[in-house]
């Protein structure tokens, strides 16, 4: 009877030493998935940031074109209206030289 309870000691032992390897076992593979879940939000953050930087890039560049295309409209606004002046004037003396022949003719 000592030697079948020696026996079946030695097997407790040799299951509760299996079950604390399992544990262990199982303590790592989770410590795994958890800092594999922690890099793929790390990442997920990261292509985040990623996104809205170059949102904002993109947001930043649409503003510079519109500046730019503000400052040129403003350029050309004021070019068309340097035309309309000079054509007013260029029309004025057309017909004071019209009126000029007109009144030489006359004579």
């Amino acid at each position: 009877a000592r030697e079948f309870a020696l026996w079946l000691q030695e097997q407790v032992a040799q299951a509760l030493e299996s079950c604390l390897y399992q544990v262990g076992k199982a303590d790592l593979l989770l410590a795994d998935v958890e800092l594999d879940a922690k890099v793929q939000q790390q990442a997920l953050l990261a292509s985040k940031e990623h996104e809205v930087a170059a949102a904002q890039l993109a947001q930043m560049h649409a503003e510079g074109r519109a500046l730019a295309l503000g400052i040129a409209l403003a350029d050309d606004r004021e070019l068309l209206l340097r035309a309309q002046q000079e054509a007013e004037v260029a029309a004025e003396l057309h017909i004071r030289t019209d009126e000029a022949l007109a009144s030489a003719r006359s004579v």
